[in-house]
């Protein structure tokens, strides 16, 4: 009977175990709820995860996420990931891949950019989240007491007084697009280039930099790859950055370009070359900037820096030239379109009365006897139906080019006939 006690004891400890180990991988993999801030307006947010418990959202690109509003999305996990991705769901907005911190926590961009696996992708760091519900309750209880906060509002317009009179000196009032101090007028519709040129008296080893412009204006001109397999990026950084090996090109951000590049060997830009240049179709003439900032530019040897994170140079020795390349419109003028309207106009003087003194009188040199042949020959001389009239005889129509030779041949046959004619006439005589 003891013996049979010992194994029930056994049997219910063994089972007290195994449902608190239940507990435990439960309450480690219970559902979390983390959220997405999207300060840079990608919109369309999904999210991926990867390891700890799996793919808990799917293969890539994994779920779509819930809008919260106010730029914030959240995604509900069934587990816990190792990490977490969110992304726009194309080919250029991706954050870095952000290690999971737990539930009711917010992913927030740093502002930095790194080199992924296969593109540039956006840091981003997990902190805890102050829940939407505490947001509402303040506003409700600000709304219950509209007598004493109308005043407290109605200070606000005096403080926006402020800006408006800052503005014209952040943005001029002018139209064009201001390329390093220098504003270009340019039609709406037009395609421009900029450029910037780089001479540096020494060769550099990396550099790290970005092109701002407005994307309400400008609409940047993308260059695909013909091959489904390839990157965009791929294709597109060459052809952009024509002088710099190994670079990382990313096109896919609104109103910013990024690119990177790093060569061990040094980039020799001493005699000026093409740092970046890019192609904008202009949507509207409202003043806009395109603008170069280099965040870091390496000398060769790493022993010092022409630009150290995005600040003025820092050393001597290095000119960027930016510049706005495009094509004007060419105004027609009439001048340009009267010749063509008279020249058709002046051959007509050049009437083809010249044919008069026909090849036909060689004639003449054929027997006295058969003068009839050259009668027609008058005939051609006649030049009245040239222009605008109606020739009422074939023999009236001015003969040229090809008709001229066609006579000529015609004629030569009638001689030869008459002078066999005056030949058979002697013979017989």
């Amino acid at each position: 009977m003891s013996t049979t006690k010992k194994i029930i004891s056994m049997i219910v400890m063994v089972a007290l175990v195994m449902t608190m180990a239940t507990v435990a991988i439960v309450s480690t993999s219970a559902a979390a709820k983390v959220y997405f801030e999207d300060s840079l307006s990608w919109g369309n947010i999904n999210a991926y995860c990867y390891g700890g418990d799996g793919e808990l959202l799917g293969t890539w690109p994994g779920k779509a996420c819930t809008d919260e509003g106010n730029g914030v999305w959240s995604i509900e996990l069934n587990g816990a990931p190792e990490a977490i991705i969110f992304h726009a769901n194309d080919d250029a907005n991706q954050t870095s891949n952000i290690p999971f911190a737990g539930d009711n926590m917010i992913a927030k961009l740093t502002g930095e950019w790194i080199q992924g696996d296969y593109k540039m992708v956006a840091v981003a760091e997990f902190s805890a989240y102050e829940t939407a519900p505490a947001a509402t309750d303040d506003t409700a209880a600000t709304d219950d007491v509209p007598a004493t906060d109308a005043p407290a509002t109605t200070e606000a317009p005096a403080t926006t007084e402020a800006p408006a009179t800052t503005a014209p000196v952040v943005n001029p009032a002018e139209t064009g697009i201001d390329v390093d101090g220098t504003i270009y007028d340019v039609p709406a519709g037009t395609t421009v280039t900029y450029t910037a040129t780089v001479t540096a008296d020494q060769l550099f080893e990396d550099v790290q930099a970005y092109v701002a412009y407005d994307s309400t204006v400008l609409e940047l001109v993308r260059i695909t790859s013909d091959d489904a397999n390839v990157a965009d990026w791929i294709v597109e950084g060459p052809a952009r950055c024509p002088n710099l090996n190994n670079v990382l090109f990313n096109g896919g951000i609104d109103g910013v370009v990024k690119f990177n590049a790093s060569d061990v060997t040094g980039f020799d830009f001493t005699d000026g070359k093409v740092l970046v240049t890019l192609e904008f179709v202009v949507k509207d003439t409202a003043y806009s900037a395109i603008e170069l900032v280099v965040d870091e530019m390496t000398i060769k040897g790493g022993a010092e820096s022409y630009f150290t994170d995005g600040a003025a140079s820092v050393t001597d020795g290095i000119t960027i030239v930016e510049t706005l390349t495009f094509e004007e419109e060419k105004e027609t003028t009439p001048d340009e379109t009267e010749p063509t309207t008279a020249e058709p106009t002046e051959p007509t003087t050049a009437e083809p009365t010249t044919a008069e003194p026909t090849t036909a009188a060689p004639v003449t040199t054929a027997p006295t006897d058969a003068p009839s042949t050259t009668v027609p020959a008058p005939a051609t001389s006649d030049a009245t139906g040239v222009q605008g009239t109606t020739a009422t005889d074939p023999a009236d129509v001015v003969i040229t080019g090809a008709t001229t030779y066609i006579y000529i041949a015609l004629a030569m046959m009638a001689m030869a006939a008459c002078a066999v004619v005056v030949l058979r006439k002697k013979v017989n005589g």
